[in-house]
């Protein structure tokens, strides 16, 4: 393998990754600006019962096909907690 396999492989992810971006947006009306803003508003609700850093977080909309290949969208949401605030 050389570096140019690499390159290849890099550009690659990061096409697809544009794409299902731009496909998930087409599907379901949420930009990634709505995301970011969602992801900030999560947070901050978050800050009063534990700690946790937004910028390790992953919040995306993701389609699935449920029953008679009817597709829907769920927000997830991946938030790994420091610690969980006593009150």
């Amino acid at each position: 393998m050389g570096l140019f396999n690499r390159k290849k492989s890099k550009s690659k992810d990061i096409v697809t990754e544009r794409l299902v971006s731009v496909l998930v947006e087409d599907r379901t009306g949420v930009s990634p600006n709505t995301l970011l803003m969602i992801k900030k508003e999560i947070s901050e609700v978050l800050k009063k019962y534990m700690d946790c850093d937004p910028d390790d977080m992953a919040v995306e909309v993701i389609t699935r096909k449920e029953n008679r290949g009817k597709r829907s969208a769920a927000l997830v949401a991946d938030i790994p907690i420091k610690r969980v605030k006593n009150k």
